[in-house]
């Protein structure tokens, strides 16, 4: 891991990694001994096409329904998902999930960082940490630009600064979206969706012209 110290200077940490080897082979699960966090990560083959054609990956995470509720859902008599029951007919469609947390802060931080401490954003010392395990490591790392954009304050929670320390480049929250959008509608839990995935389409249509992958 790497830690800030006073100086802002990044120095390189040994981690204990002990109990997480004895929990491999308490499993019997395969992994590098140099890094057992590779038991719980995989890696596509080669694939040549993608090296030359390097393609934009989004992600879109939104807050959760509830696999409770849609279970009660009938098309003629109790419609419950409305106009998303298309994409769920047509897309590939995972029922088997757990959410993290049941808070949406706790929620994005579990997302993006697997840390199993809540209260993480607001520790002195663990906010300044950069983890491997951090979800957008893998894309820096192929030199992606990584961009974290939020329908609500990005400073919520200390989430910028997190995400800051673990080298996320661009953080954009409801204030720059309203601010490129006046018109956007904002609620109870930030700007309405539509305005936060048109400023994204904006994002990758600014990539696009200038040849970066985000």
């Amino acid at each position: 891991r790497k830690e800030y110290h006073d100086s802002n200077k990044l120095n390189t940490h040994n981690i204990d990694y002990r109990e997480l080897k004895e929990l491999c082979d308490y499993f019997k699960l395969r992994y590098d001994p140099r890094n057992p966090l590779s038991a719980f990560t995989a890696k596509t083959k080669q694939n040549e096409y993608l090296e030359q054609n390097t393609p934009n990956v989004v992600v879109v995470y939104e807050e959760s329904f509830s696999g409770h509720f849609a279970s009660f859902d009938n098309k003629n008599s109790f419609d419950l998902l409305g106009g998303v029951r298309q994409s769920l007919n047509n897309d590939f469609y995972f029922k088997n999930f757990i959410c993290e947390e049941n808070s949406t802060h706790e929620s994005v931080v579990k997302f993006t960082l697997k840390f199993p401490n809540k209260q993480i954003c607001n520790h002195r010392k663990l906010a300044n940490l950069a983890y491997d395990t951090f979800f957008f490591k893998p894309y820096k790392d192929a030199g992606y630009k990584t961009v974290f954009i939020f329908g609500s304050d990005v400073k919520w929670g200390n989430l910028d600064k997190v995400f800051k320390a673990n080298g996320m480049d661009e953080l954009y929250g409801g204030s720059d979206i309203k601010e490129l959008y006046p018109e956007a509608k904002t609620y109870t839990w930030g700007i309405a969706d539509e305005y936060v995935l048109n400023f994204s389409k904006n994002i990758l249509e600014k990539a696009n012209r200038s040849n970066e992958k985000v």
